[in-house]
């Protein structure tokens, strides 16, 4: 059976289901409470006291747990919408790093995106970009498997609440909230003709219901000073999903704003099976409603583990500025072997190293130190010294002026190389985002090109496009 799983910091919840056209229907239901501390802010605090409530859920509920999917949240787990004209999927995921480059300890993220709008003529697309620790997603396959569970997918919690209200609530005429009160956190998101405009979580705190409800409701306060400032249309409603009637009761019998009508988020309702389930099911619920196209952040650690795999050294390996002259000695040495046999004398070796080839070399030192880090890429996807050798190329001012040239509609204003040599970064303009498209498409027809990547873009009030692009050369700086 398949199912969805959800871990609050006080249970976990297990709901089984049968996909039914484009929804679902329910079949089962369990949950199993947790210790303190277990799991806090979407992280896994107790690894061993989490496996061991996974293991006697399983016990118990042997079915749900043959094809199990997680849904994650927790403010370590970004995402923001990110404007995009129409690109490839490495082109997306690219835009997504750039996006969180800045994200201290960046290079430790996996990164995964979900394209909510397509782009047109007239304006760009959006995508919602996402990035997490990898440590973190690896950190609940780990438990999971410990459990004797694998997980065959894990869905961000954000991302099924936006896809129930672009499903369900998108004809909406007026601007609305919808909040997931999960514990004492809760998740809350404003959204504007169905499109997600402003996401925050907060801590509740309070050792009585009358407590909470005031806390949430001054979370409405802060909700609607946004909303105005950011001149959007008065809110109408807000939703809540994880409250009891009791506590909705409560909530109205306070509300300060009468102009919000206070509503629960009842889910469930005419969903097939699922009358039955309790408030707090809600993240679990929703998961089971997406689909392949939507952020699986495991299909995404997975696809970078491939990658590292494919990256990791061949044959050659040359130690990251150990002495230039040590990498050409090396080099000429190993040609010399291949040519001409391995019974080539030490004397040989010696002098072709003081040729003229060589010295010209070693007066161009500092040019080759901004070169080794790309020569231990080229040699870890090198066959042979070969291959290394044909890989080096001079840069020429005919390659410049054919990246600047390559489409007359575009007019670029700035054009600086990265410290490494390695990639180009153009700044520019367009009368249209065709333009752009087709710009970067001409460039990649160019062997000097490795790939190029979109840095942003932005429209003026005359429909000029202002954009930055980065162009990876194929022979020079860091390989990216």
């Amino acid at each position: 059976m398949k199912s969805s799983v959800y871990i609050s910091s006080e249970k976990i919840t297990v709901i089984g289901f049968e996909k039914k056209g484009r929804g679902a229907a329910v079949r089962a239901y369990a949950e199993c409470p947790l210790p303190e501390e277990t799991m806090i802010n979407g992280k896994i605090t107790d690894p061993a006291q989490l496996a061991a409530c996974l293991t006697e859920l399983k016990k118990n509920n042997a079915a749900l747990f043959t094809e199990p999917s997680l849904t994650v949240d927790g403010s370590n787990i970004l995402t923001k919408r990110v404007n995009a004209p129409q690109l490839n999927k490495w082109q997306y995921l690219q835009l997504v790093r750039d996006e969180f480059a800045d994200t201290a300890e960046a290079d430790a993220l996996i990164c995964d995106y979900q394209l909510l709008e397509t782009a047109s003529d007239n304006k760009p697309g959006v995508i919602l970009a996402c990035a997490v620790e990898k440590s973190q997603v690896n950190s609940y396959v780990e438990t999971f498997r410990e459990a004797g569970i694998n997980l065959i997918s894990i869905r961000l919690g954000v991302q099924s609440l936006i896809n129930y209200v672009d499903t369900r609530l998108k004809t909406a005429e007026r601007p609305l909230v919808f909040n997931v009160v999960d514990g004492f956190s809760v998740l809350s998101m404003i959204f504007v003709n169905g499109v997600n405009t402003f996401l925050s979580r907060t801590r509740l705190y309070g050792e009585t219901r009358e407590q909470l409800v005031t806390n949430i409701l001054d979370n409405l306060s802060g909700l609607n000073q946004f909303n105005k400032s950011a001149k959007f249309e008065d809110l109408a409603y807000s939703y809540y999903l994880g409250l009891s009637d009791g506590d909705m009761e409560l909530m109205n019998s306070l509300n300060p704003y009468p102009d919000i009508s206070l509503l629960k988020g009842d889910i469930f309702q005419n969903a097939d099976g699922a009358a039955f389930l309790p408030e707090y099911a809600a993240f679990p619920y929703l998961h089971i409603l997406l689909n392949e196209k939507h952020i699986d952040l495991l299909r995404s650690v997975k696809m970078i583990n491939r990658l590292e795999e494919k990256k990791k050294p061949k044959k050659l390996w040359v130690p990251a500025i150990a002495g230039v002259v040590a990498l050409i000695a090396v080099t000429i040495a190993a040609l010399i072997f291949l040519t001409s046999g391995l019974d080539n004398k030490i004397s040989e070796i010696n002098e072709y190293l003081e040729s003229a080839d060589v010295t010209e070399r070693l007066e161009n030192i500092a040019i080759l130190e901004n070169e080794i880090a790309v020569l231990n890429d080229i040699i870890n996807q090198a066959n042979g010294i070969t291959d290394l050798l044909e890989a080096k190329t001079p840069l020429t001012v005919d390659a410049l002026n054919l990246i600047i040239n390559t489409s007359p509609n575009v007019s670029v204003s700035g054009l600086n190389f990265t410290e490494d040599g390695g990639t180009v970064r153009l700044s520019g303009s367009v009368p249209a985002l065709d333009d752009l498209v087709r710009y970067v498409e001409n460039l990649k027809l160019y062997k000097i090109v490795d790939d190029v990547t979109y840095r942003g873009y932005d429209a003026d009030r005359e429909g000029v496009y202002s954009f930055t692009i980065d162009v990876y050369l194929a022979y020079g700086g860091e390989s990216q």
